[in-house]
């Protein structure tokens, strides 16, 4: 039975950005001069539907322009604040996106039955 290995790279592979993303903010919190947002959007489109992504976008609270990185930790971990926290302390904001889908948490990205592998 043929298989293929799934990574970030190839999960993203059929994104059309042509396609609005219709972002939503679930929750904001500031702390320590950090905002952080938990946010859904969506990702790539599979068939009629499409894949929400959940990601937690922290940044510098009150700064108007800042560099960004990504960044997608190992599937199933949590969000490594610590790891988030040096960006963060340099001036970064930090972009984590959610791959692995289905967590046990409310929030996570949701992949269509098609590829809910």
């Amino acid at each position: 039975m043929a298989f293929s290995i799934l990574t970030p790279v190839t999960l993203w592979k059929d994104f059309d950005d042509t396609l609005p993303l219709c972002e939503e903010v679930v929750s904001e919190t500031q702390q320590e001069g950090v905002t952080v947002r938990d946010i859904l959007f969506y990702g790539r489109q599979v068939g009629e539907e499409r894949v929400v992504i959940y990601a937690r976008y922290s940044f510098p609270t009150g700064a108007q322009r800042f560099p960004v990185v990504m960044v997608l930790f190992e599937a199933g971990m949590e969000f490594d604040e610590r790891f988030v926290n040096r960006f963060l302390s340099s001036g970064y904001g930090v972009l984590c996106v959610d791959y692995c889908g289905e967590n046990g948490k409310s929030l996570h990205t949701h992949y269509p039955a098609a590829i809910d592998y």
